[in-house]
């Protein structure tokens, strides 16, 4: 279902691409770039769908490992394992801090 979605979004895009191409009238060139800009946002709302899907999993695999933790008596914290996370997605390409602050509310959250 999400390749189809993301299909129909891709073919919209350059539907819309084409017409911009073609496209004589300012006023006919403003509503195709509110269509990009449509089609982008529905882009966004796939990869958002996505990001939520991964985060329910992660959170259930975090449930996981905590009951494991509790049996053991195993501390729930582990800064090591914390910051090895952190440095690992350092090296993409994201705005410096972002990813310091959305592992951290994640870790945060796993610890409740």
């Amino acid at each position: 279902m999400v390749f189809y979605e993301k299909s129909k979004i891709f073919h919209r895009r350059q539907e819309i691409f084409q017409k911009k191409i073609t496209s004589s009238s300012a006023s006919e060139f403003g509503s195709e770039r509110m269509e990009e800009l449509s089609a982008l946002r529905c882009e966004i709302d796939l990869v958002d769908r996505k990001i939520m899907e991964l985060f329910e999993e992660r959170f259930k695999i975090v449930e996981r490992i905590k009951e494991i933790k509790k049996k053991k008596k195993i501390p729930i914290e582990d800064l090591k394992r914390e910051e090895e996370i952190k440095k690992r997605f350092k090296e993409k390409l994201l705005p410096k801090g972002y990813v310091e602050k959305v592992m951290d509310l994640n870790f945060s959250e796993a610890k409740k």
